[in-house]
C-alpha cells in the first residue's frame, strides 16, 4: 500500500525537521544500499526509504540518474510510493480544486495546472506552485513552476515578508534545482537594489544541460530563466548583469542553431522585432541573428549601457554586418545623436542585398523600430528593381502606400502606387490566374484593391468631393468588407442620410460580434483585440471595452506602437485625457516619423488645454 507524508506538520521556515537532521548521513547509505548484491539489504533499505518519506525524496530523485541500473530503478519505484498531499488544511476552495490529484494527472494537465495558479492574482496560486516546484517528479515541470514565481514578481520591494516566508515554508530544506531558484529569489527579495550574483551561475547550469543535452531541461525554460534575469537586471539598472544575460543567449543560441526552425520557434517567444530578425536570418543566411535578438532587447528596454558593452564583445560583426549596422544606427538615433545615427544607416543601405524580400524584411525591421525615412528608401529600391507583378513589389508598394504616402497625406499618389501593379496584373492574364491561386496573394491582392479605393475616398475627402469619397469607400467595402479604417471613414462620412448611417452602423456590429466570436476561440489573437478596439473608440460602442481590449493587445505585444496609439484612442473616447496623452506620446516617442500619431497626440492636447 502506497504510503503517505502529511508536511503541514512539518518545521517552520529556516529549521530542519528532526528526522531530516538525524538521517542526513543515513539516507544516501540506504539508497547506495538499493544496489547491493544481497536481496535482504536492498529490501530493508527499500522499506527505510519509504518510512523516511519526503526526507529523502531529494536524493531518491537524485538517484534515479544514477549509472547503477539496480539504484536508478529501486528509486524511481520508491519515489512513486512516497505520495505528498498535494492539499493543505488551510488551501482554498480554489486551490483545493487545482492540486488534488495532482500527482495522477499526465504531464501536459499538470502544465495546464502550474499555468492556472500562476494567473491567479495576490500569489494565491504560490503555496501550490511552490509544492509543484518541490515534489513533481518531472524536473522540466518543477522548473515551469518556479518560473511561473520568478515571473510573478514584478516589483522587489512590494513584497511582504509572507511571500518570502510562504516559500520557505513549502521548500524546507530541499536542495533540487528548481527549489535553489526560489531560495536565491528570497535572498533577492533581502537585498532587491541589486543582482543577486548566483544567479548567472544557476544560469550556467542550466546552460551547461542544454550543452550535455540532458533530459531534466526544456530550451524554452532556459530562455524564460535568461529573460527573467534580464527584467531583474534591467529593473535594478545594472547593465553589467544585463550584457552578461545578453552575451549568455548570443551563445547559446549559437550553440543550438542545428535545432529545427520549428523546435526555435517554440523556444522563443518572439516579438514583433525579432520575428522580422529571424526572417532576415532565414532568408539571407545571416549566422548573427543572435546577436541581433540581444541587440534588439536592449534596444527596446533602451538598455543604452549595456547595447555598449555588446557591441564592444562583439565589435567586427556590429562594424560590417548590414543588419547589425542598421540596429546600431537605431539605438543611436534613439539617444539624440542623429548625425551618426544617418552615417551608420548610409553605410548598411550600401552593403547590398541580392534577395528583394530580404530587403523588404530590413525596410520592415527599421520601420517597426520607427524609421520609416530609412524603410522608405528599401521599399523604393525593390520597386525600381522588381517586376510590378512580383510579391515583392507587392508587399514593397503596400508598405510605402500605406506607412509614407498616406501618413504624409499623398493619397493620390498613394492610390496610383497600388494602380501600377493592379494594372500590370490586369494585362498579363497568366501572372493573376498563377498568383490568385496562392491564399495568401490572393490576400494581398485583394488588400492592394481595397487600399487602392480607400486612398482615392481620402484625396476625394481632402477636396471635399464626399460623393466620390463615398463611392469609393463603397468600393473599398466590396473587396473588404470588414476592414476598420473603411468602416471608420464610412461611419464619418459627411452629407451621409440616416438610413446610410443605419447600414453602415450595422455593419461595424457586425464586424465586432465576428471579432469577438474569433476572441472565445483565441482569447490571445492581438489583431483581433486591437481591431475591434480601434474600430469602437474611433465610432460608438462600449469604449471601457475598448480600453481593456486596447489593454489586452498590449500585455501580449508590450510596447508595441500601434497598439499604443489604439489604446490612446480608446482612452480618449472614454473621456480619459490623461491617459490618452500618455500612451499617445508613448506612440510617438516610437515611431516619431508617423504623422498620423502626432496629429492625434495633438487633438489630445488640444482638447486636454481647453
Amino acid at each position: 500500500m502506497a504510503m503517505t507524508w502529511d508536511y503541514t506538520s512539518s518545521c517552520s521556515a529556516g529549521e530542519e525537521s528532526p528526522s531530516f537532521a538525524k538521517h542526513r548521513a543515513l539516507i544516501p547509505r540506504l539508497i547506495a544500499e538499493l544496489g547491493s548484491e544481497e536481496y535482504l539489504v536492498r529490501r530493508r533499505a527499500e522499506t527505510q526509504l519509504i518510512d523516511h518519506g519526503a526526507d529523502a525524496f531529494d536524493d531518491l530523485q537524485a538517484a534515479e540518474l544514477s549509472s547503477d541500473l539496480e539504484i536508478a530503478t529501486r528509486a524511481k519505484y520508491i519515489l512513486y510510493l512516497i505520495r505528498v498531499q498535494w492539499v493543505r488544511p488551510n488551501d482554498s476552495s480554489e486551490i483545493r480544486k487545482l492540486m488534488t490529484g495532482y500527482a495522477e494527472l499526465p504531464a501536459q494537465s499538470r502544465r495546464d495546472r502550474i499555468a492556472r495558479l500562476a494567473a491567479l492574482d495576490k500569489d494565491r496560486g504560490l503555496g501550490g506552485l511552490c509544492r509543484i516546484t518541490r515534489f513533481d517528479s518531472s524536473p522540466k515541470l518543477a522548473r515551469q513552476a518556479a518560473l511561473a514565481i520568478l515571473g510573478g514578481v514584478e516589483n522587489l520591494s512590494a513584497q511582504t515578508p509572507d511571500f518570502s516566508e510562504i516559500i520557505l515554508q513549502e521548500i524546507e530544506s530541499a536542495e533540487s534545482v528548481p527549489v535553489q531558484w526560489l531560495r536565491t529569489l528570497v535572498e533577492q527579495l533581502e537585498q532587491p537594489v541589486r543582482v543577486h550574483q548566483r544567479w548567472l551561475s544557476l544560469i550556467d547550469a542550466e546552460l551547461k544541460l542544454i550543452e550535455q543535452k540532458a533530459d531534466d531541461v526544456e530550451l524554452a525554460t532556459v530562455f524564460s530563466f535568461m529573460r527573467y534575469h534580464l527584467h531583474l537586471s534591467q529593473r535594478v539598472s545594472d547593465a553589467r548583469a544585463v550584457f552578461e544575460t545578453l552575451r549568455r543567449r548570443v551563445d547559446l543560441m549559437d550553440r543550438t542553431k542545428d535545432i529545427s526552425a520549428n523546435q526555435f520557434i517554440q523556444a522563443i517567444d518572439f516579438t514583433s522585432i525579432e520575428q522580422f530578425i529571424y526572417l532576415i536570418h532565414k532568408q539571407g543566411g545571416t549566422t548573427q541573428m543572435a546577436l541581433a535578438f540581444g541587440a534588439a532587447w536592449a534596444i527596446e528596454h533602451q538598455q543604452w549601457e549595456a547595447l555598449q558593452l555588446l557591441e564592444n564583445h562583439y565589435r567586427e560583426s556590429f562594424g560590417s554586418e548590414r543588419l547589425m549596422l542598421y540596429l546600431s544606427a537605431v539605438a543611436q538615433g534613439q539617444q539624440g545623436r542623429e548625425q551618426e545615427a544617418e552615417e551608420i544607416a548610409a553605410r548598411a543601405a550600401e552593403i547590398d542585398v541580392e534577395k528583394a524580400e530580404l530587403r523588404n524584411y530590413y525596410a520592415n525591421l527599421i520601420s517597426e523600430l520607427g524609421r520609416h525615412d530609412w524603410a522608405e528608401r528599401e521599399w523604393r529600391h525593390v520597386i525600381d528593381e522588381v517586376p510590378a507583378t512580383a510579391i515583392a513589389s507587392l508587399t514593397a508598394r503596400y508598405s510605402l502606400a500605406s506607412l509614407r504616402l498616406h501618413d504624409r497625406g499623398e493619397d493620390r499618389e498613394a492610390a496610383d502606387l497600388l494602380s501600377e501593379t493592379l494594372n500590370a496584373l490586369e494585362a498579363s492574364a497568366d501572372v493573376k490566374r498563377r498568383l490568385l491561386r496562392d491564399p495568401r496573394s490572393r490576400d494581398t491582392i485583394a488588400s492592394l484593391q481595397t487600399q487602392r479605393s480607400f486612398y482615392l475616398a481620402c484625396d476625394a475627402e481632402a477636396h471635399g468631393d464626399f460623393e466620390s469619397q463615398r463611392k469609393h469607400l463603397d468600393q473599398a467595402a466590396r473587396y473588404t468588407s470588414e476592414d476598420p479604417d473603411v468602416l471608420i471613414a464610412k461611419y464619418h462620412l459627411k452629407g451621409a442620410d440616416e438610413d446610410y448611417r443605419k447600414v453602415v452602423r450595422g455593419q461595424i456590429v457586425a464586424v465586432c460580434r465576428k471579432l469577438e466570436f474569433s476572441l472565445t476561440k483565441n482569447p490571445n489573437d492581438q489583431m483581433s483585440l486591437n481591431h475591434w478596439a480601434w474600430l469602437v473608440s474611433n465610432t460608438e460602442g462600449d469604449f471601457r471595452k475598448a480600453v481593456k481590449f486596447s489593454l489586452r493587445s498590449l500585455q501580449l505585444s508590450p510596447g508595441s506602437p500601434s497598439y499604443l496609439d489604439t489604446l490612446g484612442r480608446c482612452y480618449y473616447s472614454a473621456g480619459d485625457l490623461e491617459n490618452a496623452i500618455r500612451y499617445q506620446r508613448e506612440a510617438v516617442k516610437k515611431h516619431p516619423h508617423m504623422q498620423v500619431m502626432q496629429r492625434q497626440l495633438v487633438l489630445f492636447e488640444k482638447e486636454f488645454a481647453q
